[in-house]
């Protein structure tokens, strides 16, 4: 009895093995999937930006001056492409963020182009990078939104095509510069 126990086991083991080897791959139309959200350009969002900041102009002993220094320094994780600092004002029903965005890109200058766009989950801001700017090796710009609610837009940097990994910091003091 106990042989033919074991002899059962060790032939379910081998089956269960043996049709986990196979090579069929998963049918996609067998998983959930989610429709992709849409956006519309933000009609009631205010934007101001400026780009190609020094990095000078942020001494240290200042909030921005601060983070940007623990921003260049060299234990930082390599997994994050830029860092973002935002601070947060409200103002009867807006609210207005203000992001201080570093791209420590170590290439020749370039220069971001924001774009503020709203959709079903909220808003959202993608800042664009390409070729061109004047300050080499970094990009550092300042980006205000004030949109009607409390909810912060997703900020997404995107250079090439691709979304960059960034560390977001908040601040409750002003950036100022």
């Amino acid at each position: 009895m106990k042989k033919l126990m074991i002899l059962t086991a060790a032939l379910l083991a081998l089956v269960t093995l043996l049709s986990s080897c196979g090579d069929k791959e998963p049918d996609p139309s067998d998983r959930e999937t989610f429709p992709e959200e849409t956006y519309v350009e933000a009609a009631d969002a205010s934007v101001s930006f400026r780009a190609d900041l020094n990095t000078a102009d942020y001494p240290e002993g200042t909030v921005a001056g601060d983070w940007l220094i623990l921003c260049a320094a060299t234990d930082r994780d390599e997994q994050f492409d830029a860092y973002t600092l935002r601070h947060e004002s409200v103002s009867g029903d807006k609210t207005t963020f203000t992001y201080l965005i570093y791209y420590p890109h170590g290439e020749a200058g370039m220069t971001p182009t924001p774009e503020v766009l709203e959709g079903g989950s909220g808003y959202v801001v993608n800042l664009t990078y390409k070729a061109g700017g004047s300050t080499e090796g970094y990009s550092l710009s300042t980006l205000t939104v004030t949109v009607p609610t409390d909810k912060a837009p997703r900020l997404r940097l995107i250079y090439d095509g691709e979304v960059l990994g960034q560390m977001a910091t908040v601040s409750d003091e002003e950036i100022g510069a």
